[in-house]
């Protein structure tokens, strides 16, 4: 195996050549997946060779006249936003900066939607039980309507018609919230697909083997499953705190409703969308299958507890710590 930066541009060098020269191909495409998980886990001492690595290879492939060569970098975000990287490793990336293009991949909502679709994999009597449901869903319906991120992407026939059974057994505000938390702080260990698909604590699979007690899935199970990586998460100080302040909360209450409701207050927090998904009385009473009374009540004994803030009796708010 190559070992150092000299050795690494002659091995893919060589690689492209034979498989041009031999098996017919135009060249040779090298894709550096999580590699922003390489660069956090770089000591210091040694991120200026591994860096020159990366760079030479960059300009192996700028340097390739019939376009041979192509290198791609996958990170999570941009290099300048991730807190916990030291300046060392900042500064050893700049180098490669510059002899690279920057895109960003961005897909919509429903787009996003529509791959979980596919990916939850519904056994034949789900409709049984799916068009049970419905008929308690005229008020969850009309209430999701009126949340503008749901208005936005799907607008209203959608939501009354397909919306709801295509996202079951999670309801619709849980898949929305699951989307941009994954987005914001997923890691390889806990991601979207890894709750939806893979058997583990607080995941979907365990959940609907379970005497799970609602007719969806609450959007609290997506606060459960992320929990370490929220409270983990260097590069972003202010989920940290929503998300101990959520904790330090959820020590005061024992009744499940309202546990319910602080865990689900957090996530819409955290993802930060007041003009989208405002963390309004009535959002939060949706999210948790209450009505607006009931949600109400629910709030109105948590900011008794000084647990809630109503901000401007607009929109709710944890006491932070």
């Amino acid at each position: 195996m190559p070992n150092n930066s000299l050795d690494v541009i002659d091995y893919y060098n060589e690689v492209k050549d034979y498989i041009c020269n031999h098996h017919g191909f135009d060249g040779i495409y090298i894709v550096f997946d999580e590699f922003s998980k390489f660069i956090e886990s770089r000591d210091k001492n040694y991120v200026s060779n591994d860096m020159k690595i990366i760079q030479d290879l960059a300009e192996l492939c700028n340097a390739s006249i019939d376009n041979s060569m192509y290198f791609m970098l996958v990170l999570h975000k941009p290099i300048n936003t991730y807190r916990s990287l030291n300046s060392d490793v900042k500064n050893a990336f700049k180098g490669i900066e510059g002899r690279m293009f920057t895109y960003y991949f961005e897909t919509t909502v429903k787009n996003s939607f529509e791959l979980v679709f596919n990916a939850i994999k519904k056994k034949d009597n789900y409709l049984e039980i799916a068009n049970k449901n419905n008929c308690l869903n005229e008020n969850f319906v009309r209430s999701l309507t009126q949340i503008p991120i749901f208005q936005k992407e799907f607008g209203n026939k959608y939501i009354e018609n397909q919306l709801i059974n295509n996202c079951y057994p999670l309801s619709p505000i849980t898949l929305y919230l699951l989307i941009r938390i994954s987005e914001k702080i997923a890691q390889n260990e806990r991601t979207l697909f890894t709750f939806l698909i893979r058997k583990s604590r607080y995941s979907l699979s365990e959940i609907v083997e379970s005497d799970y007690p609602y007719r969806y899935v609450l959007p609290s199970t997506i606060f459960d499953y992320f929990q370490r990586q929220l409270l983990e998460d260097v590069d972003n100080i202010n989920i940290q705190r929503i998300a101990m302040s959520a904790l330090t909360a959820l020590n005061y209450v024992e009744d499940e409703i309202e546990q319910l409701m602080i865990k689900t207050l957090a996530l819409i927090l955290i993802i930060n969308e007041k003009d989208y998904f405002p963390a309004s009385e009535e959002n939060l009473a949706t999210s948790v299958l209450l009505s607006l009374s009931d949600g109400h009540t629910v709030l109105e004994l948590l900011e008794k507890k000084i647990l809630l803030l109503n901000v401007e009796m607009v929109y709710m708010n944890l006491k932070l710590t």
